[in-house]
């Protein structure tokens, strides 16, 4: 796939936010076709590429170059006094799914097609002198909003598509993180030393309100940390189904060895969740508002400032399968 086959959309950046997630955000945002004048948000989602066999422990069934945020860049001093965050989603066009993708009729239509979501993630860094002031996350995505019609790079505050201080997306997402998220451990808004894990990475399934990412009302948003041992500086391989009936959706997420070969692994299940038709996370299959997949990624510091530096995101080898299960 190429970059005309994606649409990208990322929460705004400042050229005054020189420390923290912002920064790399904003640079990369002009590196990626920004004009470098304004906030620029919607550019930095295409990443920046890295040359795999750079780092440690590389990816041996990766290509040459995977994608990365790396948003430790400029941050040895975090020292605003205000919790910085940036976040990106990037969505598969509609016309670039095959033709069962955007699913647009429900269940009750007879209308059964599931998703696949699989890909390579990474987090690298330290949990650092002060654990828990910095997280970041990078996962897939499945059913997340819809972008505006009529262009590429949008950058928007809209919690419809995620709330970024909150780590929280739209769409039902899995994600290797080092954030802790709405809905997830039983934090509504997590800040300071509430924004990141204390120990190390874990992968997380999460889900927020839809069109409204930031509600945080109890039972509007829901999560669960899979099962499984992670780590810095570490490739996954990870994997989420979206399996429909009538009245809810099934969501099972899979790890597979790193060597594996592709499209002969040995996919071990690590969570699953039912998401039940009248959840305010659930997300209706005949909704075309939120009806496409892609990935996500994101880092937040929080406040008081911190020396920490936020941790760095990778992603490889994206991939998207539908299957009529009719």
């Amino acid at each position: 796939m190429s970059k005309e086959d994606f649409r990208f959309i990322g929460s705004p950046t400042h050229t005054s936010v020189n420390t923290g997630p912002q920064y790399w955000a904003y640079r990369q945002g002009i590196a990626d076709g920004g004009m470098g004048t304004g906030i620029e948000g919607g550019y930095a989602p295409m990443m920046q590429g890295v040359l795999n066999s750079s780092l440690s422990n590389p990816l041996g069934v990766g290509g040459d170059y995977c994608r990365a945020a790396i948003f430790s860049t400029n941050a040895g001093s975090n020292t605003g006094a205000y919790q910085y965050g940036w976040c990106g989603l990037i969505n598969l066009a509609t016309g670039s799914g095959g033709g069962d993708y955007p699913v647009t009729t429900s269940p009750a239509a007879g209308t059964l097609i599931s998703y696949s979501l699989r890909s390579f993630v990474r987090i690298d860094g330290s949990i650092g002198d002060n654990p828990g002031y910095v997280g970041s996350w990078i996962g897939v995505t499945a059913k997340s909003k819809t972008m505006p019609a009529g262009g590429d790079n949008e950058e928007t505050n809209d919690d419809d598509f995620y709330s970024t201080l909150k780590a929280a997306m739209s769409g039902y997402n899995v994600a290797l993180s080092t954030c802790n998220h709405l809905g997830l451990d039983g934090i509504t808004s997590p800040t300071g030393a509430n924004t990141g894990v204390t120990t190390v990475p874990r992968l997380v399934f999460f889900s927020q309100m839809m069109d409204d990412t930031n509600n945080t009302t109890p039972g509007s948003s829901t999560g669960s940390v899979c099962a499984g041992t992670y780590a810095f500086d570490t490739w996954y391989h990870i994997r989420m189904d979206v399996i429909p009936a009538l009245g809810q959706d099934t969501v099972k997420v899979y790890t597979a060895d790193i060597t594996d070969t592709i499209g002969s692994e040995t996919w071990t299940l690590v969570n699953t969740t039912v998401i039940g038709g009248a959840a305010d996370y659930y997300r209706p299959w005949d909704d075309t508002t939120n009806h496409c997949v892609g990935f996500s990624f994101g880092s937040n510091v929080g406040k008081p400032a911190t020396s920490d530096l936020p941790h760095d995101t990778y992603i490889d080898r994206w991939q998207f399968f539908t299957k009529d299960i009719s």
